[in-house]
């Protein structure tokens, strides 16, 4: 069942809609680089970010649902990517080596955190220090959906101003997504 849903969200997170691949460019991947990917889901961002780093650099695939990690762990060793980790949570992850993720990537997660802005403060201990994270999250696009109904987004003037309140400057907007915004923040 949990391959089901796994291979549920990498459909949707692959689907030309989402524009995965210029998201991916955005992110300037550069081999070498440790790259954490909160809430990866069934894995589909991390397998991509996976073959950019290459073998000098590390994808922790960090989640709630051990099932999930466990599939992606599974996925890892069939398509032999070495050097993805998974890394279980049950809130803050702990499991990240300090001072050493070049990028922390978010992809609608963002609204089930509760203390966001507490988070990304201790987040900051994690990155190296012209680090950076990538927040794509749900927008109100104006119109009824599942978004809207379950309160799963988070307005973009929100998202800019906790991440200011936790010590990070705005780096880069992006527009292209017609469902989310997507802001990368540095230290």
């Amino acid at each position: 069942m949990i391959n089901i849903r796994a291979r549920m969200f990498n459909r949707r997170a692959s689907n030309k809609k989402f524009m995965p691949d210029k998201i991916i460019e955005s992110l300037q991947i550069r081999p070498g680089d440790k790259v954490a990917d909160i809430g990866s889901g069934g894995g589909y961002f991390s397998f991509q970010f996976s073959h950019l780093v290459n073998n000098g650099g590390k994808v922790f695939a960090v989640d709630t649902n051990a099932k999930l990690l466990s599939y992606i762990k599974n996925q890892s060793i069939e398509l032999d990517l070495e050097n993805l980790i998974t890394v279980p949570t049950d809130g803050f992850p702990t499991g990240l080596p300090l001072g050493q993720l070049h990028l922390v990537f978010l992809r609608n997660v963002y609204h089930h955190f509760t203390d966001r802005v507490e988070y990304f403060k201790r987040m900051r201990a994690y990155l190296i220090p012209e680090g950076r994270i990538a927040i794509l999250d749900y927008t109100e696009n104006g119109g009824f959906s599942f978004h809207k109904l379950f309160d799963h987004q988070v307005p973009p003037d929100i998202i800019r101003r906790e991440m200011e309140e936790a010590g990070y400057t705005l780096d880069a907007t992006f527009n292209f997504l017609s469902e989310q915004s997507f802001m990368i923040f540095r230290i």
